[in-house]
């Protein structure tokens, strides 16, 4: 299924992201390469999408699927125009990591190098916006190692500890890929600077909507399962219990990736009761958690080659998901 189609059925009512993935996989199922190509009514009927019957039947008829696309593909050549590429889940381009995961957006919007899109090796780093400099100091050492040794940062371009992450990504010509809820309204306003660094140095700005959404909190929350996602390891530096930064850490448990913090007990915080670190206390026992320390990244290192081989010999044995 081609990108535009995908953009044209996000658009009719009642169709959402699970309706599509079933739908490619029909597709699939057929060899066919358009929905265009299938009788509608028999798509409707399909024992395979009879969760979807109703929604098939009353909303997707041929001439509004027609307009749909049609409208869809004057849009996306608009994004190209502008320098933003539309991937869908069904292209080569699309991370294999990424689709592999429970929920992958069916598709990517994306400003910048999609070149990095193509290969593994991720680490997201992440955290509060309300940063210790201890805390800064911890995701500058941690950002930089990793970076040196090849591997791309993720984050999320937000206050704090994303924005620091990615800039020290930067200074030791690391590559970075920032995941936002919109790549042209970029948000928060402060960063929008540091948006075009990353795209001056080849980094990629991705965002599974499309622009010009209206940009809502709940947004936020859905991106952070693309952060996890995209990567082999998630590196939590700084965060509250109630932390936006959870929401990727949740993620990366569901999606069985490694999830790093700082140890807090050799890390130097002198009080231990600020709020900046009560998330990574509350982890640090978490058996799906590991702390670290200077000392721990060569380990680290081999973890996540081992991560690397785990998600993709499973991919090579049950095929992608679509």
């Amino acid at each position: 299924m081609r990108e535009y189609e995908i953009f044209a059925l996000q658009g009719i009512k009642g169709i959402g992201n699970a309706a599509i993935s079933k739908l490619i996989q029909y597709l699939n199922h057929l060899d066919a390469i358009t929905l265009l190509e299938i009788d509608l009514d028999v798509l409707a009927k399909s024992p395979d999408l009879s969760r979807y019957k109703k929604v098939l039947t009353d909303n997707l008829s041929k001439s509004t699927f027609e307009l749909a696309i049609a409208q869809s593909k004057k849009y996306i050549e608009s994004l190209q125009a502008r320098g933003i590429n539309v991937i869908s889940i069904t292209s080569q381009d699309y991370p294999q990591a990424l689709r592999l995961t429970s929920s992958p957006p069916p598709l990517l919007f994306c400003r910048g190098n999609i070149e990095l899109l193509r290969q593994n090796r991720n680490i997201a780093v992440i955290g509060t916006r309300n940063n210790t400099p201890l805390g800064k100091a911890i995701t500058e050492r941690t950002t930089n190692y990793f970076a040196s040794s090849g591997f791309v940062i993720v984050s999320g371009l937000a206050l704090g500890i994303d924005a620091i992450a990615h800039e020290e990504c930067l200074s030791c010509n690391g590559k970075t890929i920032a995941v936002l809820v919109d790549v042209e309204n970029i948000q928060p306003e402060k960063n929008r600077e540091l948006a075009n660094n990353i795209l001056t140095k080849d980094g990629l700005l991705i965002s599974e909507n499309a622009p010009g959404i209206k940009v809502t909190p709940p947004l936020f929350v859905k991106r952070d399962r693309i952060q996890a996602g995209l990567s082999l390891a998630v590196f939590p530096i700084e965060t509250a219990k109630d932390g936006g930064t959870m929401h990727a850490v949740n993620s990366a448990k569901d999606e069985s990736r490694l999830i790093y913090v700082p140890d807090h007990t050799k890390s130097g915080y002198l009080d231990k009761s600020i709020e900046q670190i009560s998330g990574i206390m509350s982890l640090y026992n978490d058996s799906n958690v590991e702390a670290y320390t200077r000392a721990s990244y060569p380990k680290i290192i081999e973890r996540l080659y081992l991560k690397e081989n785990e998600i993709f010999s499973i991919d090579k044995e049950q095929g992608t998901l679509l």
